[in-house]
């Protein structure tokens, strides 16, 4: 999960990929789904603002909730 964190910040940021918020956002949840806690931090703030993915506030709670717990 750490790489496709990396490669998702990357995704954002347009360094050394085309920049590609949709691109970006999928590998976030990738990594987010298999436990990375920043992941799931920053996935959860995507679905909260709909940047990269369609805006489900509820669904970013979730997220944002898993990243608390592990002190994120």
């Amino acid at each position: 999960p750490q790489a496709q964190y990396n490669f998702a910040g990357l995704c954002f940021s347009g360094h050394g990929v085309e920049e590609d918020q949709v691109a970006g956002a999928m590998w976030y949840q990738n990594a987010a789904d298999q436990g990375h806690p920043e992941a799931q931090h920053c996935y959860g703030e995507l679905l909260y603002a709909g940047t990269g993915v369609k805006q489900d506030r509820k669904e970013a709670e979730r997220y944002l909730r898993l990243a608390a717990e592990q002190d994120v």
